[in-house]
């Protein structure tokens, strides 16, 4: 099918091919290379790169790229094609690009140029890129963890290596587990709980490997482990980073998995969705632990300095465990023991620590969680989680549930706004926004995510959460009503005060302050029943 166009790119014909391959993407033939009865559907993307790459396209090239990999995972010279774009941009995603490809390369006079680019790569004095400690934390689900083992397995490189922790499961997987090569298995003969479990993990891991920390109910999807480390490694201040999912407190996406075979259906969705995109990266203060990948800097920085004081609070077996772990470094907080707001206080230590933390939105990773249990389970969850939030709010001063979550009901307004379909002129892409009470900044970040060239700022009254929240957008921390706001007048198209003149000590004098940086024609959003304290000459929205 793609013969007249290689022709054409073997003899340097670069602009006509290009014609060519406009011209069958717009055809009928079309169809067939959408519905996947082309045998290599890559080949047309494959040979666009090269066309937009000969003639100084960078961004049609990387786009072609990313085409191409979604119809497969396993051409190895579509990254080597994203390795030569990164070596321009970031020495460390090139090599996890290159070493991508060698993975797949099956051609020994294809393999010779991509491994000297890897040398080249790792002789450059600003090399970082580590090898992976895989920390699975196993109880039972025999199946699941199968599922999971064997995907790890798929993407393991020399160095890697898989530590399961069993928190003595009782439906065969331990016995399947010690027959696997590979794995090593740590059998802990009590069940010490989530924390503890991946505290013992990492002290068993590889000092100088990041950890992947993975639930056993999570199974990686082809690419997905590749864009998280190229996340990781976007800059020198990413600590960890986390991947979207069908089931992710605050990373999940709208993904219809069917009823029967999910797994099988999640892994072409992962397939096709885990691709380069432009702003693939949405800044967190924290990440949910089913699949996190931590940069072994971020981890030696929050270790916890372990003692015997608290130990007689847990059960014997935790007890057990935990004097082993005396004067050991652990990364999970064995307060949080047996789960829950371990992962938050983790990404708070993070966050503090001064580190980026990011989710990918091009990492996909299928989850199951939902746990089926009766009536007294259920009940224990809850009461355990209850406990657990009080503890993280004793230990932090404040209650991170207040903070975390991304308010949908914002988000929207604020496209509609932006869009014009509130009826006001469309200000997409480029608009300023400004949140009056915005804690971490997580509904900033989550703008910009969706919008890219927009501006967003907040302020926040607690100190603590204002600074937490210092890679999310620019945070001005104080009381609203007396802190001085370094904006010009009529500087931002979209202010959201949800119900904060209700609280101000002088309401009018507050009002004011906000609707002299608002743009004529701008928006105000507040929360519902509170229109009426914002004049009829503004345009309001509540949420």
């Amino acid at each position: 099918m793609y013969e007249n166009i290689r022709s054409l790119v073997e003899n340097g014909e670069y602009q006509k091919a290009a014609q060519k391959i406009r011209e069958l993407k717009n055809s009928e033939d079309q169809k067939r290379l959408l519905s996947g009865d082309d045998e290599n559907p890559e080949q047309l993307y494959l040979l666009e790169a090269t066309v937009c790459e000969a003639l100084g396209d960078l961004r049609g090239e990387f786009l072609a790229i990313g085409k191409g990999l979604s119809k497969n995972q396993r051409n190895y010279e579509l990254y080597y094609m994203l390795g030569l774009i990164y070596k321009r941009m970031n020495n460390d995603q090139a090599y996890l690009c290159f070493e991508q490809a060698s993975r797949f390369c099956t051609l020994e006079e294809d393999i010779a140029p991509i491994r000297d680019e890897i040398n080249e790569c790792k002789k450059k004095p600003y090399f970082r890129v580590r090898n992976i400690s895989f920390i699975i934390l196993s109880y039972n689900d025999e199946w699941l963890m199968k599922k999971c083992v064997k995907a790890i397995k798929d993407e393991c490189f020399e160095g890697d290596e898989i530590i399961v922790v069993d928190n003595a499961s009782t439906d065969g997987i331990a016995k399947w587990l010690r027959q696997q090569t590979g794995i090593r298995l740590i059998e802990n003969g009590d069940n010490v709980g989530f924390s503890i479990g991946c505290n013992i993990g990492i002290i068993a891991s590889q000092e100088e490997n990041d950890v992947l920390l993975i639930n056993n109910d999570a199974v990686l999807t082809p690419g997905a482990l590749f864009w998280m480390r190229m996340g990781l490694y976007e800059d020198s201040n990413v600590g960890a980073v986390g991947a979207v999912s069908n089931n992710a407190t605050e990373q999940s996406v709208e993904v219809y998995l069917g009823t029967t075979d999910q797994i099988d259906a999640a892994i072409k969705y992962g397939s096709a969705h885990n691709i380069p995109m432009e702003h693939p990266y949405e800044n967190k203060v924290r990440l949910t632990g089913f699949c996190e990948l931590i940069k072994r800097e971020a981890i030696n920085s929050v270790f916890i300095e372990h003692t015997s004081e608290d130990e007689a609070h847990f059960p014997e077996s935790v007890q057990n465990a935990l004097k082993s772990m005396r004067e050991r470094k652990l990364l999970f907080d064995p307060r949080f023991t047996p789960a829950y707001f371990e992962d938050d206080d983790l990404g708070i230590r993070i966050s503090e620590a001064g580190f980026r933390q990011i989710l990918c939105h091009n990492a996909f990773v299928y989850h199951q969680g939902g746990d089926t249990e009766d009536e007294k389970g259920v009940e224990y969850r809850k009461n355990l989680m209850l406990k657990n939030r009080r503890l993280f709010e004793e230990k932090w001063g404040f209650d991170i549930w207040k903070f975390e979550a991304v308010s949908d009901d914002l988000i929207n307004a604020v496209g509609d706004i932006v869009k014009g379909k509130l009826g006001g002129k469309p200000i997409y892409p480029w608009f300023r926004f400004l949140e009056i009470g915005c804690g971490f900044g997580v509904n900033m970040s989550a703008l910009k995510y969706r919008f890219n060239d927009c501006y967003v700022a907040g302020t926040e009254g607690y100190g603590k959460v204002a600074a937490l929240g210092k890679y999310m957008g620019d945070i001005i921390a104080g009381n609203i009503e007396v802190t001085d706001l370094p904006f010009t007048d009529h500087s931002f198209d979209i202010i959201c005060i949800y119900d904060a003149l209700n609280y101000a000590e002088n309401q009018d004098e507050l009002l004011m302050k906000l609707l002299r940086l608002l743009k004529k024609d701008g928006y105000v959003i507040v929360s519902k029943g509170c229109k009426n304290t914002i004049p009829k000459s503004i345009h309001v929205v509540e949420i």
